[in-house]
């Protein structure tokens, strides 16, 4: 009798939601965590990055030399004398075949057909017009160099020049070396911001000076020459917290650029996810409409093993759509502070 008491007395509590109820939503709970956590870890499969076509604007003519009209470049030595001469200018500076980085023909600048303290050079100019429409853009001067004969870290030169009113000395300029060892091309460039300002027009040159040591005049073959504006890409993105996270940290800060025209044309979402070095198995995600064309968006990063990983960023019209990406490498460390 007292068995059957106690068993009438159990059900109804347990009826009621009791131990029993409390433990099967905890249950309920913890499996619905696990669950999260092992997808997290197991990933989902994501579409092949796509990646932004963002073709350079050239502001030079015939970077390369290939071409022997129109006359694009003009051979000059400096400083100006007397007896410099269309032959002398043809045997100190010309096109040839017997080396070239790219195509057929390259420039050479031979210094072994000078005296003392001259300086060979190649100019190209320009007018503003070329350059109004970049103002404010990214631009890149480079050049390819290779040394036919030479002392050893022998440099040649690269320059740009901006001019104002006619008459007055240049506004502006900067400059590169041309770094050339024997038997072995090197690139040389520099990235910048172009300023327009007050330019009226501008010019490009390369020169080769004469070293102390007349036994040791270098012959230098230079090609691909170029002033490019790069392509901007609609999207842009870098991570502001470096490319390393500690634990316990869990959000990854990303500084977003949009370009104006991608900007204007409506592509204001933002579709993020933590993902595999790769990007093609994402392990998180979410969307962002941004306000503004440069943004910082925080990133939340999932419970994932420490392991390299990546931010994958793609910029649309409409939540989800990838019209334009970036893939920033990143990865997981425990840091001092993890437990």
């Amino acid at each position: 009798m007292a068995a059957k008491h106690q068993t009438q007395s159990i059900a109804p509590y347990r009826e009621r939601g009791g131990m029993t109820g409390f433990v099967r939503i905890a249950v309920c709970i913890m499996f619905v965590l696990l669950a999260s956590s092992c997808l997290a870890q197991q990933g989902i499969d994501l579409p092949p990055v796509q990646v932004q076509e963002t073709p350079n604007v050239e502001i030079l003519l015939n970077g390369g030399f290939e071409e022997s009209e129109p006359i694009t470049w003009k051979f000059t030595d400096w400083p100006p004398r007397p007896d410099t001469g269309a032959a002398l200018i043809a045997d100190s500076i010309f096109r040839t075949q017997d080396v070239a980085h790219s195509g057929q023909w390259a420039l050479g600048l031979d210094l072994t057909t000078v005296e003392e303290d001259r300086i060979l050079l190649c100019q190209q100019a320009f007018g503003a017009d070329k350059l109004a429409a970049y103002d404010g853009r990214l631009a890149r001067m480079s050049a390819w160099v290779i040394l036919g004969r030479g002392p050893a870290g022998y440099q040649g030169q690269m320059s740009m020049r901006h001019w104002g009113p006619p008459g007055a000395p240049p506004i502006g300029s900067r400059r590169i070396y041309l770094s050339g060892s024997v038997d072995e091309w090197n690139y040389c460039s520099e990235e910048f911001i172009l300023r327009v300002g007050e330019t009226t027009r501008a010019d490009m040159t390369v020169s080769a000076s004469q070293v102390p040591e007349l036994r040791d005049s270098p012959v230098v073959y230079v090609d691909d020459v170029s002033l490019a504006i790069l392509g901007e890409a609609d999207l842009q993105a870098r991570l502001t917290c470096g490319t390393v996270l500690f634990e316990p940290d869990d959000l990854v800060p990303v500084r977003v650029d949009v370009s104006e025209e991608a900007w204007e044309a409506g592509k204001r979402q933002l579709r993020w996810n933590i993902a595999s070095p790769d990007g093609l198995t994402g392990y998180a995600e979410g969307d962002v409409a941004l306000t503004a064309r440069t943004e910082i968006v925080e990133l939340a990063l999932p419970d994932l093993p420490d392991g390299e990983y990546s931010a994958r960023l793609a910029l649309g019209a409409e939540p989800g759509e990838r019209a334009a990406e970036v893939l920033l490498p990143l990865r997981r460390v425990a840091g001092p502070f993890a437990k």
